[in-house]
């Protein structure tokens, strides 16, 4: 328990620390930092366990102290520099160089750490300008840039030891000209899928970034705006008020004042006619951006007569994106120095086919793929060569990803004609069996199983894994924590089948819309049919849904498909979808990311093998008969009646909220 508690005290510890640093500011004054991304390079860095967001990598030991005195001491020699005389500041520069040096390096451990505040602690640009080129070039780098922010689902290869390093998300930036930083972000952006086309601000230091959570960075007060190849937008997109901005003799930009609130983007600076209007358009450029990552996949939002917002909330996935025809195209590659296939073309065929099998079976016939298998690929470079881009920390696998659909498409096999892609190879890097973009095209595979290649797809369509709430004591829904793929009842868990997708991804995946579920809000008996049939009636409905607060809500399914669980078949599977993102705890426990985006299984025999200590998931099931209450909230649900004359079978469920006496 010690050494699992000590990560997360370190991380309490340097939110201390940054936090009492912030008490004190940098001295501002009245050069511009240009902000351009330069292509990521080596840097001698503190060794870091890299952290993404929400927690999925234990934070090393390290002496956070020292990092924020040498984040300080920069911060007071800058301010000291900006005051001196020129003849003082050439004096300065040997010593500015050193602390920059140091600075950069602290910076460097924080945006794997916690990149928000990586961002935070950054050298203004206010202060930045006012620097000599020699030094800002010792700086981390100001980043705004239209790139692509790609989230990797991960998966471990079947029935390998799992290393404590594994990482089941992955970000990177990658732009068109092939530079590709390690993304690190927090906030709005932790919960995001895939974005081919964002808007990206923050900061990087060699490989490593850290994405700020908005898609446009305030200027700071005193900040001499950049308006090289930017459009300066001076009439307010909220208001429509006019900000007259006088341009200096030389045609440059005044700097930014309370009176001037500006925001930039790699494209534009937009002034706002008030610091309200900031979050309105930080809201637009999100929808901007989601309406354009859509249009690259070949769906586009609003696309039909009328006007208005986008046909869905921000963060939701057009249906026109997982139902109906999809095309997949599967690639082969092998290294120059192996040449070995590493899946027969029978063999790529059999698990395409389990595939469209399993995915024409869950969604209830709304979604079936076609699919074609590309000649083998042998690959430009061999194995040693990507092994050791890999471990220089620059997307090797991205790379290697790149070369085969080039090669690919060479041969008559493009991936974008296509609507989703993988590439199989063996080896080189990679440490996972599978990964994938979470709402995006592009898939890595590693190995043979069809599980894998199904649980990927998941990622691509755009769910989270399924995961566990393991509670400590044994409860259903009590204090406890995240168990990532935790779920060994669907395959987005740790399924040894191909287990369907809970009841929330098929709802998110469009698969099982709201009218074919009930939304419960009132007391009453409610008939669900078998969630896991070939198909859907119309009239019919296969779930419960019941909202416990802002961020939870339980779903209910009834499963007649897992034979080999006596629970399952006799009564109800019971999640939570994905939440923790708001900052709410768990019935007690305060767990930082919830439920990692994913959905959650409950428990609702907890402790059944009377040792307090046993995973007892297998026998998670509601049975007939046994009532489940959250107490909190007056929500019990209970199965009263298995009905195997219906065509499918269904179960009864009765549903109370509020106060009901007699439960416990």
């Amino acid at each position: 328990m010690t050494k699992k508690l000590l990560p997360w005290m370190l991380v309490w510890t340097l939110g201390i620390l940054i936090w009492t640093w912030r008490s004190t500011t940098w001295t501002t004054s009245p050069e511009t930092d240009p902000g351009a991304v330069s292509p990521p390079g080596r840097v001698e860095e503190p060794q870091a366990a890299a952290t993404v967001a929400m927690g999925e990598t234990p934070l090393e030991n390290q002496n956070q102290q020292t990092g924020l005195a040498e984040i300080s001491n920069f911060r007071d020699w800058a301010n000291s520099y900006r005051s001196a005389s020129p003849d003082q500041q050439k004096g300065m520069l040997e010593k500015g160089a050193e602390l920059a040096i140091a600075h950069t390096q602290q910076i460097a451990a924080m945006i794997r750490i916690d990149p928000q505040q990586a961002i935070v602690n950054a050298v203004p640009v206010v202060v930045r300008q006012d620097l000599p080129p020699s030094i800002v070039s010792l700086l981390e780098t100001r980043v705004s840039t239209t790139a692509s922010l790609n989230v990797y689902g991960n998966v471990p290869l079947p029935g390998a030891e799992v290393s404590p390093d594994f990482k089941p998300y992955t970000r990177s930036v990658t732009k068109d000209d092939g530079s590709y930083w390690n993304a690190y972000v927090y906030g709005t952006r932790a919960s995001q899928r895939t974005m081919s086309v964002a808007s990206i601000n923050g900061i990087s230091v060699g490989s490593d970034m850290a994405v700020a959570e908005t898609a446009a960075r305030q200027l700071e007060a005193g900040e001499r705006p950049n308006a090289a190849d930017r459009e300066v937008v001076e009439i307010c997109p909220v208001s429509g008020k006019e900000t007259i901005v006088e341009r200096t003799t030389a045609g440059e930009l005044p700097a930014i004042t309370e009176e001037t609130p500006a925001l930039e983007t790699e494209e534009r600076i937009i002034y706002v006619c008030s610091d309200g209007h900031v979050s309105q358009v930080v809201q637009n450029l999100a929808e901007e951006e989601e309406r354009a990552h859509w249009e690259t996949m070949g769906v586009y939002l609003n696309a039909g007569a009328g006007s208005g917002a986008p046909t869905a909330p921000i963060g939701t996935i057009p249906g026109s994106a997982t139902t109906g025809h999809r095309r997949f195209l599967y690639i082969r590659a092998t290294f120059p120095d192996h040449r070995i296939d590493p899946q027969s073309d029978a063999e790529c065929h059999e698990t395409l086919r389990q595939m469209a099998d399993y995915i024409s079976q869950t969604s209830y016939g709304r979604c079936y793929f076609t699919y074609a298998v590309a000649p083998l690929v042998v690959l430009p470079y061999p194995e040693s060569w990507y092994l050791r881009y890999q471990a220089d920390g620059s997307g090797a696998d991205t790379l290697l990803q790149g070369h085969a659909r080039t090669i690919a498409k060479s041969m008559g096999y493009d991936y974008l004609a296509y609507d989703l892609d993988a590439v199989r190879w063996n080896g080189g890097p990679g440490s996972y069996g599978g990964s994938a973009s979470v709402g995006g095209r592009g898939m890595r595979m590693k190995t043979n199983s069809a599980g894998t290649f199904c649980h990927e797809l998941g990622h691509n369509l755009g769910v989270w894994h399924a995961n566990y709430w393991l509670t400590t004591p044994p409860s259903s829904i009590g204090p406890g924590k995240n168990t990532e793929y935790g779920n060994s009842f669907d395959v987005m868990g740790s399924s040894s089948g191909l287990g369907q997708f809970t009841a929330h991804f098929k709802n998110v995946l469009n698969w099982l819309p709201n009218e074919t579920h009930w939304t419960v809000t009132h007391p009453g008996t409610y008939r669900i049919h078998q969630f896991d049939y070939a198909s859907a009636d119309p009239s019919f409905r296969y779930a419960l849904r019941i909202k416990k607060d802002t961020e939870r809500e339980y779903w209910a399914e009834f499963r007649q498909r897992l034979t080999t669980n006596t629970g399952f078949t006799n009564g109800l599977m019971m999640t939570w979808d994905g939440w923790g993102l708001g900052g709410i705890g768990g019935s007690g426990g305060s767990p930082v990311n919830g439920s990692n985006r994913g959905a959650q299984l409950l428990d609702m025999t907890p402790g059944s093998f009377g040792n307090g200590i046993t995973d007892t998931r297998t026998d998670s099931a509601l049975w007939i008969g046994r009532t489940f209450s959250d107490i909190d909230t007056g929500i019990h649900v209970t199965p009263i009646a298995k009905n195997t004359a219906t065509t499918p079978p269904s179960m009864d469920v009765y549903v109370s909220i509020g106060a009901v006496p007699g439960n416990l």
